[in-house]
């Protein structure tokens, strides 16, 4: 009986923080497409300069392994990052972080809207993850220089 009081305290603080993680918006399928040709997406507001370690977060809660990003800016003036992730079964997936509007996110935290897909395969679960775990990253970053990993 020694251990029953930590026992309960852990299923406590397991319910606390899945209660907490349900608090957030859901990510979606974009609007108008058909699931299964449609990419996750959500919109969160965050730094820019915090998108890297937030994508690494979102492949980590989506239990991928990172291939790498590369960075680019759309002709209209707008940054983009692409990550790539590789599962255990093969699935490759693609996380993707635009700036909603020139210079979002730059100088203070604004819009930045992250999207992810699989290939060849959907697994709109993990992908879900993806943009979770980054969403969840950035949230907690949004004007701040560090903040402690939940």
């Amino acid at each position: 009986m020694r251990f029953a009081a930590p026992a309960t305290c852990l299923t406590l603080c397991v319910a606390m923080c899945l209660t907490m993680a349900s608090c957030a918006p859901e990510p979606t399928l974009a609007a108008g497409s058909p699931q299964g040709s449609a990419a996750v997406s959500q919109q969160v507001v965050g730094d820019w300069n915090d998108v890297d370690v937030a994508c690494g977060q979102g492949g980590m809660e989506a239990r991928v392994a990172s291939l790498g990003s590369t960075d680019s800016t759309l002709a209209d003036g707008r940054k983009v990052t692409v990550w790539r992730f590789l599962a255990s079964d093969d699935r490759q997936f693609e996380l993707t972080a635009t700036q909603a509007s020139v210079g979002a996110g730059d100088a203070a935290s604004g819009p930045i809207i992250l999207t992810a897909k699989g290939d060849p395969y959907r697994d709109v679960e993990r992908e879900k993850a993806l943009v979770r775990g980054a969403c969840k990253r950035l949230r907690q970053l949004a004007g701040r220089e560090w903040a402690p990993i939940d």
